[in-house]
Parts: C-alpha cells; structure tokens; sequence
C-alpha cells in the first residue's frame, strides 16, 4: 500500500527518491502504538495534577 502522497512524489521527482511499499498491517501497528502513546502523554499528567490539591499547587507557584 503506498499512500497517495508518496505516489505523487514519487512523479514529481522523477523516482529519483525511492519510494518503500508499507503493507496494511504495519501501518496499523504503527498508528495503534502512536494512539497508545498520545493517550498516555496525555493521561499521565492529567492524573498527576489532577491528585494536588488546589491550595498546594497554587502555594507551588506563588
């Protein structure tokens, strides 16, 4: 599977660039475990603040 955008720059440079053939699963693989690690940058600090209480976090900044 080659996404539309590597076929046109694949013309656009003449092939020049080689352009590599990814098959369904890999790119599946790789968008789950981009998923996983969004969620958890995400998750991990949110749990974080979300335990301080309001009062030591602004003592914290101030």
């Amino acid at each position: 599977m080659t996404p539309p955008a590597a076929e046109f720059f694949k013309q656009a440079t003449g092939g020049v660039f080689p352009v590599f053939k990814v098959s369904h699963e890999t790119m599946l693989l790789q968008a789950a475990c981009a998923l996983i690690v969004a969620l958890a940058a995400a998750i991990v600090p949110a749990v974080q603040a979300s335990r301080v209480r309001i009062v030591e976090g602004l003592r914290a900044i101030g």
